[in-house]
């Protein structure tokens, strides 16, 4: 998606909040299935931010076509993660 958006064949990583930062530093000090569970939870709360960023975005109709399409799209991938995430996490226990 950073590719897309930015047209850079690599775009550099945005650098991590406050928030974000904390939950890598909490993982750093997991290991084995508590890393597993700690990580997969982290992924499933990241994607479901994600999720309500790209409806807020479709829900404003003051968007071009073009944007909107590529809107559509990154949710249907995150609600896809979503879905494998939750298993993966089933799966854990």
């Amino acid at each position: 998606m950073a590719q897309v958006l930015t047209n850079a064949d690599n775009p550099p990583p945005v650098p991590l909040d406050a928030e974000h930062a904390a939950v890598l530093k909490t993982l750093q000090a997991q290991s084995g299935p508590a890393f597993d569970r700690a990580y997969i939870l982290g992924q499933i709360t990241g994607h479901q931010e994600l999720l309500q960023i790209q409806q807020g975005y479709l829900d404003n109709t003051n968007r071009s076509t073009d944007t909107q399409h590529i809107a559509v799209l990154a949710r249907m991938s995150i609600q896809q993660h979503l879905v494998m995430l939750q298993e993966i996490q089933q799966m854990l226990g």
